[in-house]
């Protein structure tokens, strides 16, 4: 697992580092990757894959937050 929990635009935004949100993806998901391999050369029957992590954000996107406007969403795309 790529340990990336809430590393999403939406997320980061609280923090104002939206921009960096690639580049933490990629650099955790290098680092898994480099540690799968390695314990897959000493235990060559036992594969490791990684997966990586969005989790929920901090914001509501697909229901409405508002109970007197269902319309309405946190976010747009």
């Amino acid at each position: 697992e790529t340990n990336t929990f809430n590393s999403t635009t939406i997320a980061m935004a609280d923090y104002r580092m939206e921009s960096l949100s690639a580049e933490i993806n990629y650099a955790a998901a290098k680092l898994a990757r480099a540690c799968a391999d390695e314990w897959t050369a000493r235990t060559p029957e036992k594969p490791r894959f990684v997966a990586g992590v969005l989790g929920p954000t901090n914001r509501t996107a697909s229901i409405s937050p508002d109970v007197n406007d269902p319309a309405f969403r946190n976010i747009t795309f």
